[in-house]
């Protein structure tokens, strides 16, 4: 045995607790290094793709609770405006765009559910007898149910888009689909609305293109 072998002694076991200490600092370290990195991947992941929180926000996990609307216990009215999305207008001008909405009114006695998803809203302008435009013709790929408990007395207001002034065919429903124009000059057009097979009153949504 070489004299470097039998100099070799035990270290104090100071020397050893002092190393232990040291290696649980680091693998702590280590660890904090790790968890941060996928914390920020993470936060990453979701600023690139804000559905990502939400992603079980779905029509069906959002549905409102309770009995359906009994028959008569909605009311759906149709909404013409300017592009303050505010005002209701009854005619406009050759440069001014009309923007269709609607409104839903629970006029029953008691809360209940409705299906106010887009794929239960249908818009329709009609001339006379003659149908010049309807939503029906629009891309409907994204559509979707959402059910919703409305409160009794409670009145919901869509949110306005606006109109091409364009009939609707097979092909599209505005401009950009190469759709033909629909007459003005004074012509009297009337909006109206369906959801979920509640109908709007014939007396409303008429209005004037100038």
């Amino acid at each position: 045995m070489s004299n470097q072998s039998q100099n070799r002694r035990p270290l104090p076991k100071k020397v050893y607790r002092r190393r232990q200490i040291g290696c649980g600092f680091l693998l702590v370290i280590v660890i904090a290094v790790i968890w941060g990195v996928a914390s920020l991947a993470n936060n990453l992941n979701h600023s690139a793709n804000p559905g990502a929180t939400n992603s079980a926000l779905t029509p069906a996990a959002t549905a409102g609770s309770g009995e359906p609307c009994a028959p008569g216990a909605i009311t759906v009215a149709p909404l013409v405006t300017d592009k303050t999305l505010t005002t209701p207008r009854q005619s406009f001008s050759a440069n001014e765009m009309p923007y269709f909405g609607f409104s839903l009114k629970n006029v029953g006695t008691v809360d209940c559910s409705f299906n106010v998803g887009s794929a239960q809203q249908f818009l329709t302008v009609t001339s006379g007898s003659e149908t010049y435009w309807s939503s029906k013709d629009c891309d409907r790929t994204a559509t979707f149910d959402k059910a919703m408990v409305i409160k009794a007395g409670e009145s919901l207001t869509s949110q306005p888009t606006s109109w091409d002034r364009v009939r609707s065919s097979a092909t599209g429903c505005n401009a950009a689909s190469s759709q033909s124009a629909v007459p003005a000059g004074g012509a009297t057009f009337r909006l109206s609305v369906s959801v979920a097979g509640v109908l709007s009153d014939k007396s409303q949504g008429a209005f004037i293109l100038r």
